[in-house]
């Protein structure tokens, strides 16, 4: 098993006490609670995922969140020890329920609602990490800059996944059902 390095702030140009590096620890504290409050919920909507490729996706994206919550605690243990609310991520999580409480009586189109929330997210969590990452440059702080890049990675590539399969299948899907539906009526 990997050996787990705890990453510290540069000492040697003394950044630790500047409003930079107390902007790189409070945004770093949001970004780790968030991810808690995904981790949390993510499961919830791969169970509401009826696409097998999109409960995949959802279920290894829950993999990759708890890891990263295992990494931004045992990385930046002094760093995000004292978190926010998660705000962010809460208020996405919230709305993505609306939505497929909302899209409940189509499986396919709530498929296609759950893609875009699942980017939403994904989207904001590469802002987030991309400033991060140039905070933790800015900083000297090369191996915290290492570490958030490759978040930065699995996010660009969960949205390359989310987007292949709603071009692919989901939301061809969901068009086929809502032209019947019409058709119906």
């Amino acid at each position: 098993m990997e050996t787990v390095k705890k990453l510290r702030s540069p000492k040697r140009n003394n950044t630790n006490n500047t409003p930079l590096h107390a902007l790189f620890k409070a945004t770093l504290r949001e970004a780790f609670d968030n991810e808690r409050v995904f981790a949390r919920h993510l499961p919830s909507w791969a169970k509401a995922a009826t696409t097998p490729q999109l409960t995949r996706i959802i279920e290894n994206y829950t993999a990759t969140v708890k890891k990263r919550v295992n990494v931004l605690q045992e990385k930046f243990t002094t760093l995000v020890q004292r978190s926010a609310k998660g705000e962010v991520v809460r208020a996405s999580i919230r709305h993505g329920n609306t939505v497929m409480i909302n899209f409940d009586a189509c499986a396919e189109a709530r498929d296609a609602a759950l893609v875009i929330e699942l980017q939403k997210i994904s989207h904001h969590q590469m802002a987030v990490y991309g400033a991060l990452a140039q905070l933790a440059r800015t900083l000297q702080w090369q191996p915290a800059a290492a570490v958030l890049h490759a978040f930065i990675q699995a996010e660009k590539e969960m949205d390359i996944a989310l987007s292949a399969l709603a071009e692919s299948k989901v939301n061809k899907a969901a068009t086929k059902t809502l032209g019947k539906d019409e058709e119906n009526e």
